[in-house]
């Protein structure tokens, strides 16, 4: 019902399919519609289980009070599970196959994205400047479901502790490199 804050939908966007290519990982928290985008070099496992230990090296003490849980759809990048929420207390929820409206506020974000990012579009094309530019224009647009908020000002809502409302602003551009 979204009444707290911490649990997150996350997926995979794809340029190209054919073969191997740059992708980003999209982390949507559901009540603040707060976007996270991560380029990774290619949809595997192992890539979504470095990004996402790259965020736990950066969050420290603050992931687990950030990151309650994760849903996410049967992708074989999400194979690793154990990978994700290893030393952490994150739980991880898997959508029904062929359900994608389970994690619906994180579709809706990467349709977003397909405003900047076309379809069959190369992720490569873009920098990470251009990733980041795309996440601040996303947290900075207001929406509706928020009382006309930006998720970024609901994000600000959420936390009286300035040092954590820093270290997930810093987290897009500081993991993001």
């Amino acid at each position: 019902n979204r009444s707290t804050f911490g649990h997150f939908e996350i997926d995979t966007v794809i340029g190209s399919a054919y073969g191997k290519h740059e992708c980003l990982l999209t982390i949507t928290e559901r009540k603040t519609k707060y976007e996270m985008i991560f380029k990774i070099s290619s949809k595997t496992s192992e890539n979504v289980v470095n990004k996402i230990n790259q965020i736990k090296i950066f969050m420290k003490n603050h992931y687990n009070k950030i990151f309650k849980s994760y849903s996410t759809d049967n992708g074989s990048e999400f194979s690793d599970f154990l990978g994700i929420i290893s030393d952490s207390k994150t739980s991880i929820y898997f959508c029904h196959p062929y359900c994608s409206g389970e994690k619906g506020t994180n579709e809706k974000q990467n349709s977003m994205i397909r405003y900047f990012i076309p379809k069959k579009t190369l992720i490569e094309n873009y920098s990470f400047e251009d990733i980041n530019k795309i996440t601040n224009w996303m947290n900075n647009y207001p929406r509706k479901s928020l009382n006309y908020k930006t998720p970024l000002e609901a994000l600000l809502e959420e936390f009286d502790d300035k040092s954590t409302i820093n270290k997930i602003y810093k987290l897009q551009e500081k993991v993001n490199c």
